[in-house]
């Protein structure tokens, strides 16, 4: 979380998507992974640093399920947009 954020938010999905490339609405370098339609937010106040957990339950029928995590920030100034976004991270639920 960039340190002048002014709002974070936690975005958690399990429907990967190509990256929305973010550049056209003025965050250029900035994408969106996470198909809305299947995200789960959670809004974090303050920086420049949160923390957050997710409890995963151990059950057989969550087994191939892929989570997408991504953060985006609220940071006034930082582009035309104001905002800037994580990299995805990717959760793949196998049996290892």
């Amino acid at each position: 979380i960039p340190a002048a954020a002014l709002l974070s938010a936690r975005m958690l999905g399990i429907v990967p998507r190509p990256g929305l490339d973010l550049g056209s609405l003025g965050a250029p370098g900035c994408a969106l992974w996470i198909d809305n339609q299947s995200a789960a937010s959670t809004l974090m106040l303050g920086g420049p640093t949160a923390t957050a957990t997710v409890q995963i339950p151990n059950e057989l029928s969550l087994l191939g399920v892929t989570v997408i995590a991504q953060g985006v920030s609220l940071v006034p100034g930082v582009n035309a947009l104001g905002i800037e976004t994580t990299n995805q991270n990717v959760l793949f639920l196998g049996n290892s």
